[in-house]
């Protein structure tokens, strides 16, 4: 029940994963099954829910046990377990009896489940790792059989670039994945995975950085210190900010009231409360004039000023003007504006495209976008044309050609050519 909760949520929020969309989700009555896009069923309506493909697979869900199929229907996970995550890396998470375990995208099983947690978070390592009985280990995910290392560890951090940390009686210590101790961590961190080859570190109340060997690389001198992206990082001294490079020089002048993530090679920055741009050299590349900012996207960064919106480019020309009441990052080379109450969208030149005529809209997804008007939702095409008819109670775009709709208080599916995939 609990994750057709959260399917039927998901109509109502954006942001889900998208799609494999040559197998449809098919509704007979209260039954699910799939089919293709002229409605021929594929996989018969048996389910009491599925999810859409992922990876080759869906989740399906069968008297309160979940599952999951393969495109010709056969169950490659057994439909007996109590909660199944979405695909991360073509692996999943599966609970049964409030005992974890791992499967990939063919079915195999690949951590027995039987621990109390599994660290899901970065499969490339190779390395997963799993608790039992408040001991932490590692298990081989890849090749033949998965040999655990020996649950020894009173707590083990995920590794990341073929390190890891792991704690032993209250002793931090960095592992190789032969299990391994490489060095002795004799300071106390906040970011538990290195990054770019070292991990922020603090004594006596002061920031820095050492290296896998132990070595403190950069001084610890600042009051915060974040993790290095790009051979840059951004560091705080005296309530000021500014960016450092691995030798410890200023690349930007520590006198920012904040300094924001790099996003197409400018980051955003805060001074006296107004917000700018600087470029990696430290050039301030777009005075801080604006009251907020957000990232750059396709070429361009929302700014606001006395609480109006518009679009500037990596040069600080406003090409949208600053005039609107509310604004959507661009998407697929246009962005949500809204004026007098009212949605529309303009293009990378402030050229309006579609006029403000609807309610509320979302950004396009696959050439299409939900919009809403007189509290029902449809979609539209990037020249405005209604795709899919404005009738439907809720709907999400899953950005290749397929909305999930709520009609007559029932879960549905419609696809680009505003087909309908169910019967009541």
């Amino acid at each position: 029940m609990r994750r057709f909760v959260l399917i039927l949520l998901s109509v109502f929020l954006s942001g889900m994963l998208y799609a494999q969309t040559d197998l449809i989700p098919y509704r007979k009555g209260n039954l699910w099954g799939f089919s293709d896009r002229n409605k021929k069923i594929i996989i018969p309506c048996k389910y009491d829910a599925v999810d859409t493909f992922d990876d080759g697979l869906s989740i399906v869900k069968i008297n309160d046990k979940w599952g999951a199929i393969d495109k010709i229907g056969k169950e490659v996970i057994p439909i007996k377990y109590d909660e199944i995550g979405f695909s991360v890396d073509g692996f999943r998470v599966v609970v049964l009896n409030n005992k974890k375990g791992l499967f990939d995208s063919t079915g195999r099983e690949v951590i027995a489940t039987k621990y109390d947690k599994v660290a899901l978070v970065n499969s490339k390592e190779n390395l997963i790792g799993v608790q039992l009985n408040h001991r932490w280990g590692f298990i081989n995910i890849f090749g033949g059989k998965s040999v655990p290392i020996k649950l020894k560890y009173d707590f083990a951090h995920t590794f990341n670039e073929g390190v890891a940390i792991v704690q032993i009686k209250k002793k931090n210590f960095f592992i190789n994945k032969k299990g391994k101790k490489k060095t002795r961590i004799k300071y106390y961190f906040v970011y538990a995975i290195v990054h770019e080859g070292l991990l922020c570190v603090k004594l006596n109340d002061k920031w820095g950085y050492m290296d896998t060997l132990g070595k403190v690389v950069v001084p610890m001198k600042y009051d915060w210190v974040n993790p290095f992206n790009e051979s840059v990082a951004i560091v705080e001294i005296n309530g000021k900010a500014g960016v450092i490079d691995k030798t410890n020089k200023e690349i930007v002048a520590i006198k920012y009231d904040n300094i924001y993530d790099f996003s197409e090679g400018l980051a955003r920055v805060k001074l006296e409360s107004k917000f700018g741009y600087i470029n990696k050299a430290g050039k301030e590349v777009v005075l801080s004039k604006y009251d907020d900012a957000q990232p750059f996207h396709e070429g361009l960064a929302i700014v606001k000023l006395n609480d109006k919106y518009g679009f500037i480019d990596k040069i600080g020309k406003e090409v949208i003007p600053v005039k609107y009441k509310s604004v959507y990052t661009f998407s697929e080379g246009l962005a949500a504006v809204k004026l007098n109450d009212k949605w529309g969208f303009v293009d990378n030149v402030g050229k309006e495209i579609i006029l403000s005529r609807y309610d509320t809209v979302d950004i396009f997804r696959g050439g299409l976008a939900v919009v809403e008007l007189n509290g029902k939702f449809g979609g539209i095409d990037k020249t405005g044309n209604i795709i899919i008819p404005i009738k439907y109670d809720k709907a999400l775009n899953y950005g290749e050609g397929l909305f999930n709709v709520v009609f007559k208080e029932k879960l549905g599916y419609v696809d680009s050519k505003g087909t309908e995939y169910w019967e009541d």
